[in-house]
């Protein structure tokens, strides 16, 4: 199984979890005092993940 997490603040993120079946599954989650809380689901064909402004480099 593949998974991809992407969060952009300490409150949110998507995860993308692979299907057996082919496709992803993508949950959004906020998050709660111990835990993530899915928000929503949907199952997506195909993933991309494009950064355009990555972080410069130390």
């Amino acid at each position: 199984m593949t998974e991809v997490i992407v969060q952009w603040d300490e409150e949110s993120r998507l995860r993308f979890s692979s299907c057996e079946e082919g496709g992803f599954r993508r949950v959004e989650e906020e998050r709660e005092p111990c835990r993530w809380r899915p928000r929503g689901t949907e199952l997506v064909d195909d993933l991309t993940i494009q950064i355009n402004n990555p972080p410069e480099a130390n």
